[in-house]
C-alpha cells in the first residue's frame, strides 16, 4: 500500500472522525490545527507525516518538551499533543486508536448495532457481572467501530484482520491489553455461535494462559511468554519455592509430553480455559477458609500481581535500595509500557504500609499519583 501524503492522510482521517460522529465543533477544531500543522509541514519541505517533524512543531509552538518536565503542561498543549499521536496511529493502522469521547457511537453499520444489541443480551444471560457485560460491550463496540473504519465485513473477516487489530493495541498497559483480548474473544466465540463468521476466531488472538512444556524452563526457573505485549515475548524469573513446585508438577504431569504440549492441560487436547483457573481458585479459598465477596469483588487471582509488585516495592525501600534504579526492573517485570502505570504502586504500597510514606515521597513523590487516579489498568 502506498504511504499517503499528510494532506491525503488528513482527508482520510476527517472522513473517519465524521464516520465517528464527531461534532462540527470539533471538527473545526481539528481542522484549524492540522492546517497549521501542514503549514510546517511545508515549511521544512518534508510530503509525508512523522510523528518526530511533528513534535518539533509542537515544541516550537508551546514550549512542549520544557514544559513537560516541569509539569507546566497546560489543557491545549495536551489537546495539541493527542491530535500529533491521533495522525500517527492513524497513519499506522487506519483507524483512530485514543478515543477521548466515550459518547460517540462508534458503529454505524445497521447490521453490526443489532449484532452489538444481540451481544450485550448474550453477555447478560450467561451471569456475566454487570461491570463485565458493560465492558465486553464497549470492546466489541471499539472491535465493530475498527472493522467498520478498515472496511471489513463481518462475514469476510478472517486470521490477518484479526492481527491488525491487535497492533492497534499498542501502547495500552499490560493488564488492559489483557482485558481487551479477552472481551473480544467473548465476542468472536459469540459471532461464530451465531453463525456469523466462519470460524471461531477467538483462538487466533494470543493468549498469555497458554504456556507450552518448552516455555517453562525447570532447570534455571524462567518462564517465557509468547504474545505478551503483543507481538513480544517476555521471559519471567520464578522464586525458588515456585520453582520447587514447578519442579514436581513437570514430574508427575509431564513425564511423556513433548516441547509443544500444554503446561497446563485441560479438556480435548485444550489448554486450561479461565473459567477452570478461576474455579479451581475459589477451591484453594475455600479449603484454606479465606471468605470471596462474590462476583466481581474478589479476592482475584490478579489480586497476586497487586501483592508481588507491593510486598517487591516495600522490601526494597526498608533494605535501603535506590528506587531510581530499581523501579525501571519492577516496570520490566509487570510489562508496563508507561512509567506511570508502575508508579501507581508506589501510591499503593505507601498507602499500606504507612511506615515507609516519607521514604516513598522523598524519592518519587513527584510521579506518585493521587488516591481514584488510576484506572486499575496495572
Amino acid at each position: 500500500m502506498e504511504r499517503p501524503t499528510i494532506r491525503e492522510l488528513v482527508t482520510s482521517l476527517e472522513k473517519e472522525l465524521i464516520r465517528m460522529g464527531y461534532a462540527e465543533g470539533t471538527l473545526k477544531y481539528y481542522r484549524m490545527n492540522w492546517k497549521m500543522i501542514i503549514a510546517h509541514f511545508d515549511k521544512i519541505g518534508e510530503d509525508y507525516f512523522s510523528e518526530a517533524a511533528a513534535m518539533e512543531y509542537v515544541d516550537k509552538k508551546c514550549d512542549f518538551f520544557r514544559k513537560e518536565q516541569a509539569g507546566e503542561l497546560t489543557q491545549s498543549n495536551i489537546y495539541l499533543f493527542r491530535i500529533i499521536r491521533m495522525m500517527g496511529d492513524f497513519q499506522q493502522h487506519g483507524t483512530v486508536l485514543r478515543r477521548y469521547m466515550r459518547s460517540l457511537s462508534k458503529v454505524n453499520d445497521p447490521l453490526n448495532l443489532e449484532m452489538l444489541d444481540k451481544f450485550g443480551i448474550h453477555c447478560k444471560n450467561s451471569e456475566n457481572a454487570i461491570s463485565t457485560c458493560k465492558s465486553y460491550s464497549r470492546t466489541a463496540e471499539s472491535f465493530l467501530s475498527y472493522t467498520e473504519a478498515q472496511g471489513i465485513s463481518l462475514e469476510a473477516l478472517n486470521a490477518a484482520d484479526l492481527t491488525a487489530f491487535v497492533k492497534t493495541l499498542l501502547g495500552y498497559s499490560y493488564k488492559t491489553v489483557e482485558f481487551i483480548l479477552c472481551g473480544t474473544r467473548a465476542f468472536l466465540r459469540f459471532l461464530h455461535s451465531e453463525h456469523v463468521v466462519s470460524a471461531d476466531f477467538s483462538e487466533s488472538l494470543p493468549n498469555i494462559q497458554t504456556l507450552k512444556v518448552d516455555d517453562v524452563d525447570i532447570e534455571d526457573g524462567a518462564i517465557t511468554v509468547t504474545n505478551a505485549k503483543l507481538d513480544k515475548h517476555r521471559q519471567l524469573p520464578v522464586s525458588p519455592e515456585m520453582l520447587l513446585r514447578l519442579q514436581s508438577y513437570h514430574r508427575n504431569v509431564h513425564t511423556f509430553s513433548t516441547a509443544d504440549d500444554w503446561f497446563f492441560p485441560g479438556f480435548g487436547g485444550k489448554p486450561m480455559t479461565l473459567v477452570n483457573v478461576g474455579h479451581n481458585f475459589r477451591r484453594f479459598l475455600w479449603g484454606a477458609r479465606i471468605s470471596h465477596g462474590g462476583r466481581g469483588k474478589g479476592p482475584r487471582v490478579h489480586d497476586f500481581r497487586h501483592t508481588q509488585a507491593v510486598h517487591c516495592l516495600r522490601r526494597w525501600v526498608l533494605e535501603g535500595k535506590d528506587l531510581r534504579a530499581y523501579l525501571p526492573i519492577l516496570q520490566a517485570f509487570l510489562g508496563h509500557v508507561s512509567f506511570a502505570d508502575t508508579a501507581y504502586y508506589l501510591h499503593l504500597t505507601a498507602d499500606l504500609f504507612p511506615d515507609i510514606t516519607d521514604k516513598v515521597e522523598t524519592v518519587f513523590g513527584f510521579v506518585v499519583p493521587e488516591e481514584g487516579v488510576n484506572d486499575e489498568t496495572n
